[in-house]
């Protein structure tokens, strides 16, 4: 029987041997460049894409992600010797989730959640929480760029939404609903698509009110409710300027399609890079699945890298949210919760110490293929006690 006392976690000396097995590919590939070699043939360039929230300063797993972003596209850089860019996609289309960004409100009778998105709420001084927050990620991108000589570009959702290859995979989506329900929806809940009151900004978080009230060949009318202003259209259409706002397997799969559109006018080859939560099933079942039901081939699929997850002490990825709300992360630095207290806690030293050890992950897939590192990881890393690793 166990004992009821919390048991005592190990000291931090247990983590310090740095010995670990080769897992999955890393088995038979040394380099994360060999298994995409006959995907560039032909090819003129690489763009490789990320994404992220950017609903506060970028915490120690958003900050690890962002710099094997950089280091994979100097990396493949390197290896094959031509053009490579990134773009980041900011999600301001993301909800505020403080007090402020979220309300219940009677709508017909039903009490519905509202949220407004990150774009549209402000600070004290007017400013929308995206760009705010958007300043510390800049701060952190300049700097990658300047270790790796690879220029980046940020996009808006407003900006990836609009592109004609986005929308038309949301049309046909919608358009074939019994076939891509299951895939991005296998709950059994309806498509989620919003849009923002054009008074208020205010959005029906979960659809409730939201239907489709006509249907062309070209394009799909939408219809949604807002309870001080009440009922309100948008059209989506290929060419057409409405906004939508989409859920994450929605975009995941639209933004795949308009990366290969992309590709295919650039003579490019798409690479997606993001966290190893949306590697597995999810790469499989949504994203793969539903980038082939639009009619693409496998071979177009965009390249995918996942980056291992920063994980609290129990193995669990690390969390701004729980960082917030609850007394889970005492016993973690400030730094690892904020880029700022980063930089303040360790500065340029912890910050090019945390870089050239990641560089290590786009070097050797041994690393990268790891499902995560552990916060006492990286906290003997930044304090000099890590002892270099012992790959077996």
């Amino acid at each position: 029987m166990s004992n009821s006392k919390t048991e005592k976690l190990p000291p931090l000396e247990y983590f310090g041997n740095n010995k670990f097995a080769r897992v999955g590919i890393s088995h038979i590939s040394r380099h994360i460049a060999q298994h995409i070699i006959p995907k560039m043939s032909g090819r003129d360039s690489i763009h490789v894409n990320t994404s992220a929230q950017p609903n506060s300063n970028p915490h120690f797993g958003t900050v690890t992600t962002m710099m094997t972003v950089f280091a994979i596209a100097a990396e493949l850089k390197a290896f094959f010797k031509v053009p490579v860019k990134v773009t980041f996609d900011q999600l301001e289309n993301a909800p505020d989730r403080s007090q402020n960004g979220l309300k219940r409100a009677y709508a017909r009778g039903k009490e519905v959640e509202y949220q407004i998105s990150l774009a549209d709420a402000k600070d004290d001084e007017g400013q929308s929480l995206c760009d705010r927050n958007m300043r510390v990620f800049r701060k952190l991108f300049d700097y990658l760029a300047t270790q790796t000589g690879i220029s980046y570009e940020v996009r808006s959702y407003r900006q990836c939404q609009s592109l004609p290859s986005f929308r038309r995979a949301l049309l046909t989506m919608f358009k074939q609903a019994d076939v891509f329900t299951p895939i991005v929806s296998p709950s059994g809940e309806q498509i989620r698509l919003r849009f923002p009151c054009p008074v208020c900004s205010w959005v029906d978080k979960g659809s409730v009110h939201t239907s489709i009230v006509a249907e062309y060949d070209d394009s799909i009318v939408f219809r949604a409710y807002c309870p001080e202003h009440g009922e309100h259209d948008s059209v989506l259409n290929v060419s057409g300027s409405d906004f939508f706002d989409t859920n994450t397997p929605l975009r995941d799969v639209a933004k795949g399609a308009s990366l290969i559109e992309e590709s295919r006018i650039e003579n490019s080859l798409p690479v997606m890079v993001d966290g190893r939560d949306w590697s597995g099933r999810w790469n499989n079942l949504v994203f793969s699945e539903g980038i082939t039901r639009l009619g693409y081939g496998f071979h177009e699929l965009p390249v995918r890298f996942f980056t291992p997850v920063v994980t609290d002490r129990l193995g669990a990825k690390l969390s701004k949210s729980l960082y917030v709300g609850q007394d889970t992360y005492e016993y973690m630095p400030k730094g690892f919760m904020n880029y700022e207290e980063f930089m303040s806690s360790y500065g340029n030293v912890g910050l090019e110490t945390l870089w050239q050890h990641i560089r290590l992950w786009a070097q050797d897939p041994a690393y990268l293929d790891r499902d995560g590192y552990s916060v006492d990881y990286f906290r003997l890393l930044l304090e000099g006690n890590l002892p270099n690793p012992e790959i077996k």
